[in-house]
Order: structure tokens, then sequence, then C-alpha cells
């Protein structure tokens, strides 16, 4: 991991500040402490206590906390969360108002889920098409809003 972090910083360190508008990767210690310091990333985001990017495609990972409003690709954090979601969450609570993809942690939830959700509770406002393995599970605009070990709705 520390042989990671240390090629990255290597090769941003190349990105000149004005590349402002979009970056192929970004580090972050907090949200406006990052570099560079961007709203649209396409490639790789890696960060301490907390990422957040507006338009994010590749991969993110986030010791603490991971944010990005457009998400495509995979989010890795102790929290994730997502406005716009077609990706993969991996962390101890993912959160996604929109997502099409798989959320894998203990607690996930999704405002509007088409995808999967694996956890040990699993929580959806709406689901279109989609599977729900867990302890806890719930779809709320289902006939059996809650079910135990597993719940789905195609």
């Amino acid at each position: 991991m520390k042989k990671i972090v240390i090629a990255a910083v290597l090769l941003m360190a190349g990105v000149p500040a004005s590349f402002a508008a979009d970056s192929w990767g970004k580090l972050s210690l907090f949200d406006k402490i990052a570099y560079p310091e961007v709203n649209s990333v396409r490639g790789v985001e890696l960060g301490l206590l907390y990422s957040n990017t507006q338009e994010f495609t590749g991969f993110q990972f986030t010791f603490i906390h991971g944010r990005a409003a457009n998400l495509e690709g995979v989010q890795m954090a102790a929290v994730t969360w997502a406005d716009k979601a077609t990706a993969i969450q991996f962390g101890a609570g993912n959160i996604a108002k929109d997502m099409k993809g798989a959320q894998v942690g203990f607690v996930n939830y999704a405002e509007k889920l088409n995808g999967f959700q694996l956890g040990f509770i699993n929580y959806t406002e709406v689901m279109s098409t989609g599977l729900q393995i867990g302890i806890v599970n719930v779809i709320r605009n289902s006939k059996l809003p809650i079910m135990v070990i597993a719940n789905a709705r195609f």
C-alpha cells in the first residue's frame, strides 16, 4: 500500500494545477484539501479522511468517507456515499440515492436500487429489480417489505 501511495504522489506531482477542470487522479486529505483540487476525476482517487468529487469515473479509495455526486466505477471506504451511481460500493456503511449496481457492507441503504445488496442490514425505498442477502432485508415497495436472509424483486 505504501508503494502505491508513493507512486501516486510521484505521478501526480507532474500534473499541472491548470488541470483544474478534469483530472485522471486525485489525492485527498479532506474535502477541499486535495491535489489537484478538481470536481471531475476519470481515473483514481486516493483519500485519507474524506474524499468528495462531483463527477467520478474509476476507482475511489478513502479510509474514512468517500463521496461522489455522480459515480461510475468502484468506491471503497469505511462509509461510502453516492447520489447517482452505476457502481460497486464496498464499505462498513454504503449510501446511495439512485444505485445501479451492488453494495457490499454491514449496512447498505439505497433510496432507489436496481441491483444487489449484501450485508447484515439492507434497506431500499424503491427496487425495480434486484436481490438483497443479509440478516434484515427491507424493500419498501415490495409485497413482502421485510424479509430475513434474502429479499428480491423482479
